[in-house]
């Protein structure tokens, strides 16, 4: 599930102006889970400013906008070679960004100010609060019947059902993987930071639980507390 970390008002789009909001945001963030990719479409200034504030991150451009302006008929040979090598955690659309836009605007009226605005914003983000709790509880309570084999033992409880379902699909691959003798490609490892067919195969074939240290801390985080 995703949801909207912050909004920012701006009365131009400028470097001074998003170096402002991106040092913003990165002064609420735990230092040790800043953003590894971030999603924009082609505008410079802002990408400028998120080489400087964040370093270390990967700036993809939006897959819309890839496809739409620059790749249309050669796309599937480029956009996907390129981010298989980048842990975007599927996150290759700015769609979320947009949307978030949407919800905001459709808050406005002619008889907004400021203090009303934030008001309204300040609901906005409560509610989300909720519905992410309510997710991380439903993915706790209800267990696969899939889930339920030795390879998950260590996993159950521990980890997030959606990445056990991409690990449940890759370990489906792992016979194949092991007849063909293929090298893997480790797609899943690069973009999601969970185990691929190779890295499964040893602990399917042996029948025993998968190691927790093959997982990402993304997908270990079962609480909004930081410290859970």
């Amino acid at each position: 599930m995703t949801f909207c970390a912050a909004f920012a008002f701006m009365d131009c789009e400028k470097t001074e102006n998003y170096t402002w909001v991106l040092e913003k945001l990165k002064g609420m963030m735990d230092p040790n889970a800043l953003p590894s990719v971030i999603v924009t479409d082609r505008e410079l200034a802002l990408m400028n400013v998120i080489t400087n504030v964040f370093p270390h991150a990967t700036n993809l451009l939006s897959l819309e906008y890839v496809e739409k302006n620059w790749l249309v008929p050669y796309k599937e040979r480029f956009v996907g070679a390129w981010t298989d090598k980048v842990m975007h955690f599927e996150n290759l659309t700015s769609n979320r960004a947009q949307s978030s836009h949407s919800k905001l605007k459709n808050l406005e009226n002619s008889q907004c100010n400021y203090d009303t605005i934030w008001e309204k914003i300040h609901r906005l983000m409560l509610l989300q609060v909720t519905e992410v709790k309510a997710s991380f509880e439903k993915g706790l309570s209800s267990v696969q019947h899939d889930f339920r084999t030795t390879l998950f033992d260590r996993l159950r409880g521990a980890v997030l059902s959606n990445a056990m379902t991409l690990v449940l699909a890759a370990s489906h691959q792992v016979e194949w993987f092991v007849e063909s003798k293929r090298e893997c490609e480790c797609s899943l490892r690069h973009t999601h930071g969970l185990p691929c067919a190779h890295e499964i195969a040893p602990y399917k074939m042996a029948n025993i639980p998968l190691s927790i240290k093959l997982i990402h801390d993304h997908w270990k985080r079962l609480s909004l507390l930081a410290h859970c």
